[in-house]
Order: structure tokens, then C-alpha cells, then sequence
């Protein structure tokens, strides 16, 4: 199975007109842009797509510890990974996948999978910036976010089977 294969399946079942151009798909769903990459060096199809920028907020540790957590045995993405970009302040899910192995079945699962989490990840990130200044320490500095541990907080890896 070729990236190609796999983008023709989906314009088949889904109606899309996806064209693979030097080995990268572009595909919107919603408000997000997703790419599909072809790496032949080593098999893979690598989905890819900007979760949100980073907020403008001074303290990010409580976010910052929960998409570390959702990394850890890939329990809050879906298999995915978050990573964060420095040169453009912003987070990022990735999921790379052995190509030889996939069907157009399979991937498409793997694909809409993939937007959940995504969907998922943009609205904590927004959820975030929403949220009320925490006061929290006697010199007049605050904490900007949503508390993320207790009872308003759902941990995303809830949102995933675990087996």
C-alpha cells in the first residue's frame, strides 16, 4: 500500500478529491488542516496537524503536564504524540504509521481517530485560554488556565478505550 492507495480509497468512500503532490496530502476537516506525509525511507505515513498556539499566558505548567501525560503510552492521543514547536509557538499531534500494512479501512479509521483527538486537544488548548486568572501566590502574580485536576477537569485519556 502507497500513500497514494490510501488517498484514492479515501476519495472513493468519503467523496473527497485528495491529491498527493511529492509525497504530502493536505486535507481540511472543520477549521483544521491536516497533512498526510509518505516517508519511504522507512514505510510510513506520518498524519500531522497543528493543534493551537500556545497561549499568551505566563504559566503553562498545568497544560504542559497534562499533554506530557496524554504522551505517556499514548493514553490521552489516540496513539499520537503532541509536540510543541518553538520556532512557531505552537503544539502539534503527530502519528506516524507502517504503510505496508494498512488498508484503506484501517486507515481511514486510524484518520478519523486521529481528527477526534485533535478536536479533542484544540478545545482543552481554547478551554484553557478561556478560563479565569487563578490568584496564586502572595506577591500579586497569577496563573492564567483552567484548574486540570479535580472534578471540572476530564483527563483526555479518559476519552480512549484502554485495553
Amino acid at each position: 500500500m502507497q500513500l497514494n492507495d490510501l488517498v484514492a480509497y479515501l476519495n472513493s468512500t468519503m467523496g473527497t478529491q485528495l491529491e498527493v503532490v511529492d509525497g504530502v496530502v493536505s486535507m481540511g476537516v472543520d477549521d483544521m488542516e491536516i497533512s498526510l506525509m509518505e516517508i519511504m525511507e522507512n514505510s510510513s505515513v506520518v498524519l500531522h496537524a497543528k493543534i493551537a498556539d500556545r497561549p499568551a499566558e505566563a504559566n503553562l505548567e498545568k497544560l504542559s503536564e497534562a499533554m506530557l501525560a496524554a504522551n505517556y503510552m499514548f493514553e490521552g492521543t489516540g496513539g499520537a504524540t503532541i509536540s510543541y514547536s518553538s520556532d512557531e509557538k505552537a503544539y502539534y499531534l503527530s502519528r506516524y504509521e507502517n504503510i505496508a500494512i494498512l488498508s484503506g479501512e484501517s486507515f481511514t479509521q486510524i484518520l478519523e481517530r486521529f481528527v477526534n483527538t485533535l478536536e479533542m486537544w484544540r478545545k482543552l488548548v481554547i478551554d484553557f485560554r478561556a478560563a479565569p486568572v487563578e490568584e496564586s501566590s502572595p506577591a500579586g502574580s497569577s496563573l492564567a488556565g483552567p484548574s486540570l485536576a479535580g472534578d471540572d477537569f476530564s483527563h483526555p485519556a479518559d476519552a480512549f478505550m484502554r485495553v
